[in-house]
């Protein structure tokens, strides 16, 4: 409720309230819990989350390549 004095000023000065939302460190915290949580190996969690984020980077723009299927009867 405090924050919501500074609205018209951050719109004024920024164009864009979204930026200031903070969904993405919300997101990325339910996923790194949901890995943390799924694994049976828990000792290097933050190293584990870390390690799929930069995964998941990486492969973002890859697509499967579909194999070639031929029906026979």
């Amino acid at each position: 409720m405090h924050a919501l004095v500074y609205v018209p000023i951050f719109i004024n000065n920024y164009k864009n309230f979204k930026q200031f939302t903070g969904q993405g460190v919300e997101k990325n915290n339910d996923d790194a819990k949901k890995i943390f949580f799924h694994k049976s190996n828990k000792w290097d969690a933050a190293q584990d989350v870390l390690l799929l984020e930069h995964r998941q980077k990486l492969l973002q723009n890859c697509e499967r390549q579909k194999r070639k299927y031929d029906k026979k009867k």
